[in-house]
């Protein structure tokens, strides 16, 4: 899922992204990171997807598109 999307299904479940933080003992921002993708903290991947009733793969697991022709481009320097 994408990080709008899981934060998306957060608000729906009426859970707290400090409330996760709280049970993990990390920070709010800890947990938002790992929500936006940016950290990938197991445990808290696993609280994540505890707390809304599914698996760490159904929420972080992304199918990759195929790149455009302009990535493609930008990804050989040219």
């Amino acid at each position: 899922m994408a990080p709008n999307e899981i934060r998306a299904l957060l608000v729906l479940r009426g859970v707290r992204i400090t409330d996760i933080a709280q049970q993990c003992n990390a920070s709010r921002q800890h947990v938002g990171q790992v929500v936006s993708g940016m950290r990938a903290t197991p445990r808290i991947r696993e609280a994540i997807a505890f707390a809304l009733g599914t698996t760490v793969d159904a929420l972080f697991t992304t199918v990759r598109q195929p790149l455009s022709k302009l990535e493609k481009l930008v990804a050989c320097g040219r």
